[in-house]
């Protein structure tokens, strides 16, 4: 799909952070980042659950240019990324966490800090309302002040095939199929494997358009993950 670019050839996808964005945060010698990320994983293993979750760092430019942390991939395409088990942790906790607070709530729900500047859900719930607003507040803390704001949450959307994601053979790809959801929002389809020797974690993520209702993980995409591993398919 077209990329917009910047004057200065900074390009941005409609799916992340703006040109404009990018080019202000590139030229400061560092910068504090929040992320609060909100979803509803439907998975072929486990129980259907509402995940919410917040980062909230001090990350210089080519930390935030060199981290999978914030890569989502731009529609129609998946991503892939193979690293060492905890990795992303490691690299998110060299840079400076940031405080804000003992927990913030979205709506009733409360998405407490596991530790400096990472916070999630303790509970295997489905506390968000498909269709309905839901509001994110915090009170804040040392380094991260009071917000709030009103978030809509999409309709609900069926994925009409999950067999799919219990046997796949790499070299055939995948096809995944859905129906519902909210006209111009999007599907992350999103899958896992785990090398034990040596310790490697190894996952892909593919973003699609609502309104298709199907997209094919490519065996491209497929191969490139390692074998002899347990795989989680989601």
């Amino acid at each position: 799909m077209p990329i917009a670019a910047g004057p200065d050839r900074v390009r941005s996808d409609p799916n992340g952070f703006s040109s404009a964005v990018i080019r202000e945060l590139l030229s400061k010698p560092s910068f504090n980042i929040g992320q609060i990320d909100l979803e509803r994983e439907i998975e072929t293993e486990v129980p259907t659950a509402d995940v919410g979750s917040g980062y909230f760092h001090t990350l210089t430019p080519i930390e935030f240019a060199g981290s999978t942390f914030f890569q989502v991939p731009a529609l129609g395409i998946c991503l892939v990324n193979t690293l060492p088990v905890d990795a992303l942790a490691a690299s998110l906790s060299a840079s400076p966490r940031l405080d804000a607070g003992a927990h913030f709530n979205v709506g009733a729900e409360e998405i407490n800090k596991f530790d400096p500047g990472n916070y999630g859900t303790n509970n295997i719930a489905q506390f968000l309302p498909p269709g309905s607003s839901v509001t994110v507040s915090g009170t804040g803390g040392k380094d991260i002040g009071a917000f709030t704001v009103s978030v809509k949450d999409p309709e609900p959307f069926t994925w009409t095939n999950p067999s799919a994601g219990s046997t796949i053979e790499e070299s055939k790809g995948a096809v995944v199929n859905w129906t519902g959801g909210t006209p111009g929002t999007f599907v992350s389809i999103a899958g896992s494997v785990t090398l034990l020797n040596p310790e490697m974690d190894a996952t892909f993520q593919c973003v699609a358009p609502i309104e298709q209702g199907s997209f094919t993980i490519g065996a491209n995409v497929l191969l490139q993950l390692p074998t002899n591993s347990t795989n989680a398919p989601g």
